[in-house]
Parts: structure tokens; sequence; C-alpha cells
């Protein structure tokens, strides 16, 4: 067994250990989507086209889920402008030209540098919402994703009807699901704040990067040397 496969077979051991844990994925599905979801079975998300030598790693992948690009009139796309993201009629939907309310849209990323990319990395932008443990969002929360963690969460402002709040969601094996509901978006006037919820595993990527390793280095051509004379 070479020192790859060995490494390799010590991170899948178990089928968890150093790779995230299913049932944690499964718990934490954002949006129809969950860690370790094969890039291949997300059919409506869309990446940019990428200059011919661009990095297959910094290819992020958008689902635009904002109602306001249901009406015809307003233009929702996704432009490379030195990187991939959602444009709303022609502007960023952050800085400046942020749009009130914010943009919602969901981005993953995924391990494109193999054969079969799976998602590792998901996050969610959408309306500002109170967020606290007896408000109507943060019950959807917990209904949803069980217990809030005890640390990590901080109320929403009671002086802000629109609403704010931070919590976090954990795992005995370390994924964490934190959901800001006071994001800032645009510091200009008026100022914009978002929801976000974001999840991650990288462990997801390593484990990925690992195998496609074994596979390359299976493809190659055994050597074609010439016989040396002892």
């Amino acid at each position: 067994m070479t020192g790859t496969t060995l490494a390799l077979a010590c991170m899948l051991d178990g089928g968890r250990t150093h790779a995230g844990d299913s049932s944690d994925w499964d718990r934490f599905v954002i949006r129809g989507v969950k860690l370790g979801m094969h890039l291949k079975d997300l059919n409506d998300f869309k990446s940019c086209t990428y200059p011919e030598r661009w990095p297959k790693s910094d290819h992020p992948f958008f689902l635009i889920t904002d109602e306001r690009c249901k009406n015809p009139d307003n233009r929702c796309e996704l432009v490379f402008a030195g990187s991939c993201g959602p444009r709303y009629n022609g502007g960023y939907i952050a800085g400046s030209n942020s749009p009130d309310p914010p943009f919602e849209y969901v981005k993953v990323l995924a391990s494109t540098q193999t054969d079969d990319p799976r998602v590792y990395s998901i996050d969610y932008f959408f309306h500002r919402q109170v967020l606290s443990d007896d408000s109507p969002f943060g019950k959807q929360l917990v209904a949803k994703y069980g217990p809030r963690a005890p640390t990590g969460y901080q109320p929403s402002n009671p002086d802000d009807p629109q609403g704010d709040g931070y919590m976090t969601f954990n795992t005995k094996n370390g994924v964490t699901l934190d959901v800001n509901c006071g994001e800032l978006v645009s510091m200009s006037s008026p100022r914009v704040v978002a929801c976000h919820m974001f999840i991650r595993d990288r462990s997801i990527l390593d484990v990925d990067l690992a195998r496609q390793k074994e596979i390359d280095r299976k493809r190659m051509p055994p050597p074609n040397n010439p016989p040396v004379t002892l």
C-alpha cells in the first residue's frame, strides 16, 4: 500500500472520522443543498464562463433565489470580472450598488479539481429577520436544525424592528452552521443588512483531493525506462 493510499484509507476509516458525518450533512440542509452532495446533482446551480487557464479551484456555483428576478424587467445574471458572482440589473449585489432589500442567493463551493466534485461549503444570503430564541425565525431554525449552541448566541436588538441576531448550531464532529442576521452587505447610505447562513466542512475537500491524487497516480503510464546493462 502506498503512502497516499494508506493516508486515504485512514481518512475514510469508519466512513467518517476526518471526512464529516453524513448525519451532520443530512441535518444541515439549506435550500435543498447539503454538504457532501455531488455537484452533478445540483442541476439548477450555475457558474460563470472562465478564462481557459483559470484554476478549477476558483469556481463557485450559484442558485439565484431572489423573487425580483421573476420580473422580466429585472436582469439577474452571473458575471465573471476577476471572480464569479451575481449581478442585479447590471450592478454588484454588494457595496454601493447593493439592492435593498438585499439580493437573495445560494453559493456553494465544491471539489472541482476532482472527477466527481462534492459540496464542502454552502452560503445562503437572504432578507433580514429578527433572530432570537423567541422570534418566529429563531423557532423555525430550532425546529429544523435542533437546539442551538449555548455559545455564539446574540439575540436580536429589540430596538431594531428590522432584525439582526446571531445563532450557531454545532455537532460533536465539529461541523457548525452559523446564522448571522446582522451581515452588513453595504456600508453606503442607506446601509443594507442581510441574513447569512453558512456551513463548511473542508475535510470533504481534503478527502476528495487525496482520492483524486490516488486516481491520477493509477492513470499514469508505466515508466518506459531503457534497460540497464549490469
